[in-house]
């Protein structure tokens, strides 16, 4: 609950509320409700006047149905809804979206990547978004950590429909590519799977024993 002291006489954003505890649900209703909250290991309240915006990508009033989540706390959260259609219907808005986190993601990561190819947004358009929002964050983190151009040619990604894209070009092919460059891409799919290396090999089109390859490589 810290953060509703953080957030006192302003916003709190909380994504995928869904996701909530039972524990979590009954804790966000009685500070919604009473205004006050306790803090950890304490036994005292502190008043709270906090704006809330949630989202979720599910319905919570299928979850109410369902008894997965609090009625009253759907009431207290439902004053007014904002139903975003799924990335896939929104082809108009993608490249816009695409741009608005590669600059946010360039700040974050401290990169400078100047934009994204005509071919990249070509490839987005043609994907049909599962994963909706953050699966497109994932691939623009994805490229931003792994190529070394300035424009972005989400040499990476491959769209659904596809196992993999044609052969590359020569100047593509890792064989050219100097290994502390090679060793650069290594870390860089680590960092971005969390540490997986078997994901971070699988991103990179190789195998763990060359991803281990590469991450010894200086020149």
């Amino acid at each position: 609950m810290g953060k509703f002291e953080l957030a006192h006489r302003g916003t709190l954003f909380l994504d995928e509320i869904a996701d909530l505890s039972p524990h979590g649900q009954v804790a966000l209703l009685r500070a919604i409700q009473q205004r006050e909250i306790t803090r950890v290991g304490g036994e005292t309240t502190v008043p709270v006047d906090v704006r809330i915006i949630s989202a979720s990508h599910q319905s919570l009033a299928e979850l109410v149905q369902e008894g997965r989540f609090r009625a009253d706390l759907y009431y207290r959260l439902n004053h007014f809804a904002i139903s975003l259609p799924p990335l896939r219907e929104r082809q108009d808005d993608l490249q816009l979206i695409s741009e608005a986190m590669l600059s946010r993601l360039n700040v974050q990561l401290r990169r400078e990547k100047k934009g994204l190819s005509s071919r990249f947004i070509d490839k987005l358009s043609r994907h049909s978004w599962p994963g909706n929002v953050r699966e497109l964050e994932h691939v623009i983190r994805q490229a931003i950590l792994l190529e070394e151009t300035p424009v972005l040619a989400g040499r990476f990604f491959h769209w659904e429909g596809r196992n993999r894209q044609g052969p590359r070009r020569a100047a593509e092919s890792p064989r050219n590519v100097p290994g502390e460059v090679r060793r650069q891409r290594a870390e860089a799919a680590i960092e971005l799977h969390a540490g997986n290396k078997s994901q971070a090999a699988a991103a990179l089109g190789i195998s763990r024993k060359t991803l281990y390859a590469w991450l010894q490589e200086t020149q």
